[in-house]
């Protein structure tokens, strides 16, 4: 089907789906999901889901109700109009080059806008959509050979550790990884990786990604590259400012501190809201968390604690059990090693779980209260 060259559609309505194989038409689709959902047969949270997001699109309504993902806060209900769902594929399929029948693997929550965008994607590309319920071993299994997906990093992670994961997973020609920072290790690991692998960054409120960034291959790249027509700048605080004609109607300011390299790339750095004031110095955690990621092998954050003296004071918190004492003794000392004297974390703390978003963010502003629970 052809569209304008800014990829912006008006009036076209995708209503017609390949579903594991299967081609539904509108009518068809429509009584096959309505079927599903109303059956006495058990579904899966993500079959409901997904059915339940087809009849929504389907409907005469021209926008969705979606929930954010909950990594800054309690998720909430935002309004989507399909118009810009349908340009966001539009541009994603441009930009990755899919191809229609190739086969689109949706093992991320249909509840969230992930997982919803690969329903879109393949209605909009003409994709086969296979799905299977959301698991940290997202690959294991498949009886299909994917063609497209997209992982959380705790995904990818897994899929890394299992030889016969990680050979399926050198076989999908695009794969994107989002919902939150990705490890450096891990992109060390996907480097020689043959098939094309792209970091996204996106919220719900432009439809999922906006920018892409190659992270394995020749075309392997330091910044995050923006789709098509959108437009970046830096506020005040040194975060980015998204405008995106055809995606959302407003121009969106996020809490995410960036480099801006030019008009239409740039670097990550941090969370304006993760900001640490200690004893009037400000840390962004995450870059700390980037220096002493390869001593540390299990998940972990680096927070803060109220101090008499520095009103806040840097912590670090891990998900594992106690370590001995010649343990810490030792993550202290190479700490200090490659930390400046005012980044070392003052304590540290061990937890039995971090509570994590359904797209796989650890939900930072529950871990203090989760360490005084188990205390």
């Amino acid at each position: 089907m052809e569209y304008e060259k800014d990829n912006t559609v008006n009036s076209v309505k995708y209503s017609s789906l390949t579903l594991q194989g299967v081609l539904y038409r509108e009518a068809d689709l429509v009584a096959y999901c309505r079927e599903k959902v109303s059956a006495e047969e058990d579904l899966s949270s993500q079959e409901k889901s997904i059915y339940n997001f087809i009849l929504q699109w389907l409907d005469e309504k021209d926008y969705v109700e979606v929930f954010t993902s909950g990594s800054t806060g309690e998720p909430k209900k935002t309004k989507l109009y399909k118009e810009h769902m349908i340009n966001s594929a539009l541009k994603t399929g441009k930009y990755l080059n899919l191809k229609p029948n190739e086969k689109a693997l949706l093992c991320l929550p249909a509840g969230y806008i992930a997982g919803k965008m690969m329903i879109v994607r393949s209605m909009v590309l003409g994709l086969n959509l296979i799905f299977s319920d959301p698991s940290s071993k997202p690959l294991e299994g498949l009886t299909l050979q994917p063609d497209f997906t997209a992982l959380v990093p705790l995904q990818m992670a897994n899929i890394l550790q299992d030889p016969l994961q990680k050979k399926i997973l050198a076989k999908i020609k695009n794969v994107l990884v989002g919902g939150g920072r990705l490890d450096e290790q891990i992109c060390d690991e996907l480097v020689s990786l043959p098939n094309a692998i792209y970091e996204s960054y996106g919220m719900t409120e432009t439809s999922s990604h906006v920018a892409l960034k190659r992270i394995n291959g020749i075309g392997r790249q330091t910044g995050f590259q923006t789709l098509e027509g959108v437009r970046i700048s830096a506020d005040h605080r040194n975060c980015l400012q998204i405008e995106a004609p055809g995606l959302s109607h407003n121009l969106i300011t996020s809490n995410d501190i960036v480099e801006i390299i030019n008009d239409h790339e740039f670097k990550l750095i941090g969370r304006y809201d993760s900001i640490i004031n200690s004893g009037g110095i400000k840390h962004i955690p995450e870059l700390i968390e980037q220096k002493i990621k390869a001593l540390i092998r299990e998940p972990f954050i680096i927070a803060a604690e109220t101090d008499k003296t520095l009103g806040e004071q840097l912590i670090l918190i891990i998900e594992s059990k106690v370590k001995s004492r010649e343990e810490l003794n030792k993550l202290k000392q190479t700490m200090q090693e490659v930390l400046e004297k005012y980044e070392v974390p003052r304590k540290i703390y061990f937890t039995s779980s971090f509570e994590y978003t359904p797209t796989g963010k650890i939900k930072r502003e529950n871990v203090l209260q989760r360490l005084k629970m188990e205390e």
